[in-house]
C-alpha cells in the first residue's frame, strides 16, 4: 500500500490531468496509476514504492511524458513567482528532472561508440525522436499494444468493399479501388450529399479523371459503389478525408526527421506508426508491410498490420496475431 496524500498544486495538476485525459487508451497494464503518479511527483511516498516508479518512468515513454509535463509547469510556474515557489516546492522537483534527464542520458550513453550493443525499439527509437525534435514528437506516442490489436466494429456483407480511399489520404486526386467482380458504378460526393463524380461500367481501379479539379483540402467526403457479387447487387461505401495542407507539411517535416536519423528496417514501423496517428491508412500499411518484408515473424509488426487492415474494413487478418508457425 502506498503512504500518500496525491494533492499536487494547480499547474501540476494541470499538468498531469491534460495527459491523463489522452492515457487510457495509450497506456499499458505496467503503466503507473495516476495517483502514485502525483504522489510520486510531489514526493509523498514510501522509498520502495518511489524506486518502483523511478525504474517504470525511465522506460515508459508515456509516464515520462506526464513527469515532463509536470516539471515543465512547475518550472513555469516558478519563473513566474520565483521566491514564493521555490521554498515550498518540495523535493519532487529534483527527483522528477533527475528521472527524465537520466532517461535521455541512458539513450545519449547507448549511442555512444564503444557502448554496449542494445537493440532498437519501437520505443526507444520514439524517444530519441521526441529527444531530438520536441516540436514533432513531444506530443505523439506510437500505439500501445492495446490499439494495435483492437478489432474493428464493422462486419463485411457480401463481397463487395471499398478498399481506398480509406481514413485520410495524402492525394487531392485518390484512386478508388475496391474489392469484387464485375463492372461498377462509382458516386463520389462532398459529406453534405453533393455530387461530384458519378462514373458507370468501370472496373477497380478508378483514377480521379484529369478533366476534374482536384478535390479541396481538409474536407470529408462520401465514396459508393455498386457492383454485381455473389448476393446479387451489392453497395459499398466509405468516407475519406483529403488532408489540409499544415497536416501534409506536419506529417513531411515528421517523416523526414525519422529517415535521417531511424536506419532501416525499423524506419519503415515508425513510420507507419507516424501515419496511423494521423489516419493516413494507405501511408501506413506501405510502411508496416514494407517492415514485415524485412522482419515477417515481428510481433509488433504484425499487430501494426492488424491494426491498419482493420481500420481499412478488413476482417480476415486474425492470422496477424498468432504466432507464425
Amino acid at each position: 500500500m502506498t503512504a500518500h496524500d496525491p494533492r499536487p498544486d494547480d499547474g501540476m495538476e494541470d499538468a498531469l490531468r491534460a495527459w491523463m485525459s489522452e492515457r487510457d487508451d495509450r497506456s499499458s497494464d505496467a503503466c503507473i496509476d495516476v495517483n502514485d503518479l502525483a504522489a510520486f511527483a510531489i514526493g509523498r511516498m514510501l522509498d520502495e514504492e518511489r524506486e518502483r516508479i523511478e525504474a517504470h518512468v525511465v522506460t515508459c515513454s508515456l509516464c515520462r511524458a506526464a513527469v515532463t509535463a509536470a516539471v515543465r509547469a512547475e518550472a513555469h510556474l516558478d519563473a513566474e513567482a520565483p521566491r514564493l515557489r521555490r521554498s515550498s516546492r518540495g523535493p519532487w522537483f529534483a527527483v522528477a528532472a533527475a528521472v527524465v534527464l537520466l532517461a535521455v542520458g541512458l539513450a545519449f550513453l547507448a549511442s555512444r561508440p564503444g557502448a554496449p550493443e542494445s537493440k532498437p525499439t519501437l520505443d526507444t527509437a520514439w524517444a530519441s525522436l521526441a529527444n531530438a525534435h520536441p516540436d514533432l514528437f513531444g506530443d505523439i506516442d506510437p500505439l500501445s499494444a492495446v490499439e494495435r490489436r483492437r478489432p474493428g466494429a464493422a462486419l463485411q456483407r457480401g463481397s463487395l468493399r471499398v478498399e481506398a480511399p480509406r481514413g485520410v489520404v495524402l492525394e487531392a486526386r485518390p484512386t478508388v479501388q475496391w474489392a469484387g467482380e464485375g463492372a461498377a458504378r462509382i458516386r463520389v460526393s462532398t459529406a453534405d450529399g453533393r455530387p461530384l463524380e458519378s462514373v458507370a461500367g468501370t472496373s477497380s481501379p478508378w483514377a480521379w479523371p484529369d478533366a476534374s479539379p482536384p478535390l479541396p483540402r481538409g474536407e470529408t467526403y462520401l465514396v459508393e459503389i455498386e457492383a454485381e457479387g455473389v448476393l446479387g447487387l451489392e453497395q459499398a461505401s466509405t468516407t475519406f478525408a483529403v488532408a489540409s495542407d499544415a497536416l501534409v507539411l506536419l506529417y513531411m517535416r515528421r517523416s523526414d526527421a525519422v529517415r535521417d536519423s531511424i536506419d532501416a528496417p525499423l524506419r519503415e514501423l515508425v513510420l507507419s506508426h507516424l501515419a496511423l496517428r494521423a489516419d493516413l491508412l494507405a501511408e501506413a500499411r506501405r510502411h508496416a508491410e514494407a517492415y514485415l518484408e524485412a522482419r515477417p515473424e515481428d510481433e509488433i509488426g504484425r499487430e501494426t498490420l492488424f491494426q491498419v487492415l482493420t481500420r481499412e474494413g478488413r476482417s480476415d487478418i486474425d492470422h496477424l496475431l498468432e504466432s507464425p508457425k
